[in-house]
């Protein structure tokens, strides 16, 4: 049997085209807005975020495009996309992770927060910290490890740079979960690890060893 093609058709404004190398394309925010109406959650939420990151349209330009989009099939799916979408996740693999958090019935984490000592000295930047839990989640997707993003370091040196980060996060009473993209292809059992580092974090508080640390 041959290839079926389905074909979709829809008005567009004038402010909802774009030409890029000579080619009309349907503009961010109207893109991302069919996308959400038309893909599945996470395929949505992946474009979304990426889109908000790069600055390639705006929380209000969605939002003035869902409203556009009111009497379309999948309004109501693209509102759920939309009030979800976060511009600080840095990659797939971050948005991913919030979409199997958020499936999971985890608290919403706090985005790319960072963490300070007792004595307000910068420890880190993660990706996510879940202060109800005394989790942080740390997605690895190995690209720092390429050598392009690494510069002159070793994979070595930077694997002991993590290590150490890591020890230190630990010391001042966070538990650690990192992930990689393996993890989330079973969203289940990656929820079932951070709710078991959430019951040694909790552990820790009974006994007095865990005291929130200062971060902004």
């Amino acid at each position: 049997m041959g290839k079926k093609i389905v074909v979709h058709s829809s008005h567009l404004e004038p402010d909802e085209i774009t030409v890029v190398d000579g080619i009309r394309l349907t503009t961010p925010p109207r893109t991302v807005i069919d996308l959400a109406r038309s893909e599945p959650f996470e395929q949505a939420v992946v474009a979304g975020d990426s889109a908000l990151h790069q600055g390639l349209t705006t929380t209000a330009e969605l939002r003035e495009h869902l409203q556009r989009a009111r009497r379309r099939p999948g309004r109501r799916a693209a509102a759920k996309v939309v009030e979800f979408l976060d511009g600080r996740s840095e990659s797939v693999g971050e948005s991913r992770t919030r979409v199997a958090l958020f499936r999971g019935g985890l608290p919403t984490p706090e985005l790319q927060a960072n963490v300070f000592g007792p004595d307000g000295e910068w420890v880190a930047r993660v990706d996510f910290l879940i202060e109800e839990l005394g989790v942080i989640v740390e997605f690895d997707g190995m690209v720092k490890y390429q050598a392009e993003l690494r510069g002159k370091r070793t994979p070595e040196a930077v694997v002991i740079a993590e290590k150490v980060r890591e020890d230190r996060l630990r010391a001042l009473g966070w538990i650690v979960v990192r992930i990689t993209w393996d993890d989330l292809e079973d969203a289940a059992r990656l929820v079932a690890r951070i709710r078991s580092a959430a019951g040694i974090a909790r552990c820790s508080r009974r006994i007095g060893t865990w005291t929130p640390t200062p971060r902004v």
